[in-house]
């Protein structure tokens, strides 16, 4: 788990409950494990993908996930195009490399309706930035006590 992960669950929570309506959805890194059930009531089928792959098979077998996948997450998103309804990354280090790249991801995975909540470190003004040149629409940013900065956006 993440230390993010019960900010990010909350906040999906929250969107969920202004009317997105959510078929698939997608932990980034596979921090909300225990969330899984809360999750569950908001998104009929919520995916894994986490860098580590014997992490991604033990949530596997243990049932919290549908599906799980080790490849880069840059690279997975890309692959999908219109795949989730809701994008959600407790895990910092997947974003901070190159964060163009992966709202540009975001994006595609997003592709035609969707929301996206994820933490990161930096300048959440740059941040916002960032997602809106990639094509998303920033929704809310929420500063959070540890000096990081909640983003959610939608496609």
């Amino acid at each position: 788990t993440a230390p993010h992960a019960a900010a990010v669950a909350a906040a999906a929570q929250r969107m969920i409950g202004k009317g997105f309506s959510i078929g698939w959805a997608i932990d980034l890194g596979g921090c909300l494990a225990p969330h899984a059930a809360d999750l569950r009531a908001l998104a009929q089928h919520l995916d894994m993908v986490s860098e580590d792959p014997v992490r991604s098979r033990r949530a596997f077998e243990t049932g919290l996930y549908d599906d799980c996948d080790s490849d880069g997450v840059i690279t997975f998103l890309e692959n999908r195009p219109d795949q989730y309804d809701l994008i959600m990354a407790a895990d910092q280090a997947i974003v901070q490399a190159d964060p163009a790249a992966f709202f540009s991801a975001v994006k595609i995975a997003l592709a035609l309706a969707g929301v996206f909540v994820g933490v990161f470190s930096g300048n959440a003004e740059a941040l916002g930035q960032a997602a809106k040149a990639e094509g998303l629409f920033l929704l809310a940013t929420e500063p959070l006590p540890d000096g990081s900065v909640c983003i959610i956006a939608e496609s």
